[in-house]
């Protein structure tokens, strides 16, 4: 994959061909998993190549790693609360817990709803 990467590099510095920058930025994001440099190029495709021909894949993409960052930050987010939670219990400050729990927002469908709700 990376020859093939670098072939479409060279084809775009070369002539400029916005195909070959998308193949890049689409080679780097399926098969190299190197989403942040295929968001660099998906975004200079969007915002340098209007009529790009892949340009409602690109926002597509784009807005699907979006949701995905903000899919990890609020998971981040809620395991970072709860070790907090966790570690107030295992010193006994209970009601520190409590107020920690009670401000964590959890889906009724999450797995981890029963289990801050027991612990509350």
């Amino acid at each position: 994959m990376l020859s093939q990467r670098d072939y479409y590099k060279s084809i775009y510095k070369t002539y400029g061909d916005s195909i070959a920058l998308f193949n890049v930025a689409y080679i780097e994001d399926k098969f190299l998993y190197n989403t942040k440099e295929a968001v660099l190029i998906y975004s200079k495709i969007a915002q340098d190549y209007s009529t790009h021909p892949n340009l409602e894949y690109i926002d597509e993409r784009l807005s699907e790693i979006k949701i995905d960052v903000n899919n990890l930050l609020k998971e981040n987010n809620f395991n970072l609360r709860f070790n907090d939670a966790l570690t107030l219990l295992n010193t006994f400050q209970l009601d520190s817990a409590r107020n920690v729990l009670e401000n964590i927002v959890v889906s009724r469908k999450s797995r981890m709803y029963e289990t801050v709700n027991s612990l509350i």
